[in-house]
């Protein structure tokens, strides 16, 4: 299922606990990794200039599932950063996401 990933960056970091490397490896060989970068990349196709949590609600997911993969993407060059607004699901300073 990997070769389905848009970007295979390291899901976790080196100083994370053993638990977080085996669900990393977990969620990449099921095909969950894979699935979610290609759902938070639509996402942000078919709702440019939102903030993570606002693209969340909208896909009716975890606030970790976009914020998560944003990164993944803007490594892959699929995505970019726009600029800073008040979010309207946090109420505070967020950064906005746009396809590239």
């Amino acid at each position: 299922m990997q070769s389905n990933l848009i970007t295979a960056t390291p899901a976790a970091r080196a100083t994370d606990p053993e638990s977080s490397h085996l669900a990393a490896e977990g969620v990449t060989a099921n095909g969950q990794r894979s699935a979610q970068q290609q759902a938070v990349l639509a996402a942000v196709r078919r709702w440019p200039g939102l903030t993570s949590a606002e693209l969340a609600q909208r896909m009716g997911v975890s606030r970790y599932v976009p914020g998560r993969r944003l990164s993944e993407l803007e490594t892959a060059q699929k995505v970019r950063k726009g600029e800073i607004r008040r979010c309207a699901i946090g109420n505070r300073s967020a950064v906005t996401w746009w396809p590239v």
